[in-house]
């Protein structure tokens, strides 16, 4: 499952920032991984060597991009 949610989120990798894929790469597996949708638990399946706070701080922040959703949704066709 793991590998086939990578060849999808890899077709995103040309119209995002490389922190705004990494962004959406993490959060996908996290999501996968935590089977949640919470932010702390997905990023406790993440095992990043920063904090939670911090992973959390930085899922939040791209989050709360304005235009995040419709990048997406043109970046899926």
């Amino acid at each position: 499952m793991q590998v086939k949610l990578s060849q999808f989120i890899k077709k995103f990798e040309r119209h995002f920032t490389q922190p705004e894929f990494n962004f959406l790469r993490d959060m996908s597996l996290g999501i996968l991984m935590s089977q949640s949708v919470i932010c702390l638990r997905v990023a406790s399946k993440l095992n990043e060597k920063t904090t939670l706070k911090k992973v959390c701080e930085r899922f939040t922040r791209h989050l709360s991009k304005k235009d995040l959703g419709k990048n997406i949704e043109i970046a899926k066709t």
